[in-house]
């Protein structure tokens, strides 16, 4: 994992996080990647890069609310905004600041948007 993990780090979290001492959300990821099995974390990136279910979104009838990271180097906003255009019921909520981790490096901001999500059902 050591091989592959400043890049992951790079490309999940903001250059403001990853600067010493390490945000509290990039720490966890750290210690966490580096405690992987790496044969598993390929394999799940295996998985990821052959699962493709963009033409049945149409399909979901539940309320979605995709959220993205305005500083996403990972997954642009463009992704996002594919799953909205695509499923009904859906919103798209840009946090700008936020990047690929967003519930870890902006856990505040990523809770607020989770609880208008879940308010209805309350």
């Amino acid at each position: 994992m050591t091989g592959v993990l400043d890049t992951t780090m790079e490309r999940w979290f903001t250059p403001e996080a990853l600067e010493p001492p390490l945000h509290q959300g990039a720490a966890y990821a750290r210690r966490t990647l580096l405690a992987l099995d790496a044969s598993a974390f390929a394999d799940g990136w295996r998985a990821i890069a052959t699962h493709d279910v963009v033409d049945r979104l149409h399909e979901l009838s539940m309320p979605i609310t995709a959220v993205a990271g305005g500083r996403d180097t990972a997954s642009p906003v463009s992704r996002s905004e594919e799953i909205v255009e695509r499923a009904p019921n859906s919103r798209l909520v840009v946090l700008d600041d936020a990047p690929h981790m967003v519930q870890l490096e902006t856990p505040d901001e990523f809770s607020r948007v989770l609880a208008e999500h879940l308010a209805p059902l309350v």
